[in-house]
């Protein structure tokens, strides 16, 4: 692997952060109005002790049942791993970051992925850049990444480094989350506006990518001092990912290269009408990951027969053809939820309180158990990376009833996650 404090070549690429001419994080355009942040600080309140999850009687002697695969194999090296994000803190990072790398250990992954932040600040002109020192959520700095890797190295497992944007600081102060969703909605909008003609807005996207690249370069030279095992230089970016733009992409990722020297992929998002695959230069990556929406039933329970017919048919009718598409083999990231009507796929906001949205704990490992059950002889499947495991072992934020990452699709602590350890294990049941 490369070695973090050594230059690449001197090219017309960016250069990392240590070298001459490295990468650093733009500024804020001076005629862009003063950002102020003024969201409380979050309380900290670490879990006293931490939980050793024991699957209840009730599901063991369900999930004993003959419908449940109870020699389940998947091939050698299949990649199998939980992902997680969201820092908001040094006492957080540095009070669970242990364990909760040693609870994805138990879940017998062997892969651990964060997706790192950066917001936009700006859309038009389009600027991309690290959370102000004063906002509560923030990214993860190279240390800290550093930090992680090297955990989760020491345990034997492999570590991918995510990146992903959001739309916090342009909602500049909180008022609610109301405000947050609507600012949310309005930004993706304005992106979609400006990739259904990308000739015409052709000085935009350059824009965007030339911001955009900044972040990737960061983020790949974290990565590679971190050594780490993969770079995702990129998850459901609206509007970036349109046939008209899959130039720049491969640019971008040439550029990437230079830097980090490791496997890269993109993470599409994906539903049953859609996918971002479509649009993105895979023939480019290592991996094709899809990050997966399809609405698999409508149902409020249905059976595992019914889940598994249903992977089935997108297997057959998206997935396989993509991976023969582009010669590559594809990873899931699953965002499967333990809440009411959990295979439609319908998204809520975890850190929101969500009164509306049932708890349904059945329904998420039903849908892994179908999932896995569909994948285990596709040769074209990777791996699989749950979505959203969250830091603690209790699904409390930052004062009961503020959250509702019970519902969400962290597997923590939850039946799914026993359904994911039998596969990535082989686990019998019965014994």
């Amino acid at each position: 692997m490369f070695l973090a404090g050594a230059c690449p070549p001197q090219g017309p690429w960016l250069m990392p952060p240590w070298c001459e001419g490295g990468i650093s994080a733009p500024s804020i355009p001076e005629e862009l109005p003063e950002l102020v942040i003024t969201q409380a600080v979050i309380q900290f309140a670490p879990t006293p002790t931490p939980l050793v999850y024991v699957l209840p009687e009730e599901e063991l002697q369900l999930f004993s049942g003959p419908e449940w695969e109870q020699d389940p194999t998947l091939p050698p090296g299949f990649l199998m791993g939980n992902t997680f994000m969201d820092v908001y803190g040094n006492e957080q990072f540095n009070h669970y970051l242990d364990t909760t790398i040693a609870s994805m250990e138990t879940t017998g992954a062997d892969w651990v992925i964060y997706d790192n932040y950066w917001s936009y600040h700006s859309l038009d002109p389009p600027v991309i850049a690290p959370f102000p020192s004063r906002f509560g959520f923030r990214d993860a700095t190279q240390d800290e990444v550093i930090v992680m890797a090297g955990k989760v190295h020491a345990r034997g497992m492999k570590f991918a480094l995510m990146m992903e944007l959001n739309w916090d600081v342009l909602a500049g102060s909180w008022e609610s989350w109301e405000k947050a969703q609507r600012v949310s909605t309005e930004s993706q909008q304005f992106l979609e506006e400006k990739s259904m003609n990308v000739e015409e807005n052709a000085d935009y996207w350059d824009n965007w990518f030339e911001s955009y690249t900044i972040f990737a370069l960061n983020q790949a030279a974290t990565a590679q001092a971190a050594n780490a095992d993969m770079l995702v230089i990129g998850k459901q970016l609206n509007g970036a990912v349109v046939a008209g733009n899959i130039e720049r992409w491969k640019t971008l990722i040439a550029k990437v290269r230079e830097v980090y020297h490791g496997p890269i992929s993109y993470a599409s998002y994906t539903n049953q009408y859609i996918t971002q695959a479509d649009s993105f230069p895979y023939e480019d990556a290592d991996f094709i990951i899809i990050y997966y929406y399809n609405s698999i039933s409508e149902a409020e329970q249905p059976g595992l027969e019914e889940l598994k017919a249903s992977f089935d048919q997108f297997n057959k009718t998206q997935f396989e053809p993509l991976s023969r598409r582009y010669g590559k083999p594809v990873i899931f990231l699953t965002p499967f939820q333990s809440r009411d009507y959990g295979a439609a796929q319908e998204w809520f906001e975890p850190s929101a309180p969500a009164p509306e949205v049932g708890q349904d704990l059945l329904i998420q490992a039903k849908m892994y158990e179908a999932f896995f059950q569909s994948i285990q002889d596709e040769d074209w499947v990777a791996g699989v990376w749950t979505w959203g495991y969250w830091w603690r072992d209790d699904f409390v934020d930052t004062q009961p009833g503020d959250s509702s990452y019970e519902k969400s699709s962290t597997i923590r602590n939850k039946p799914a996650m026993w359904i994911f350890q039998k596969w990535a294990r082989g686990i019998d049941p019965s014994q």
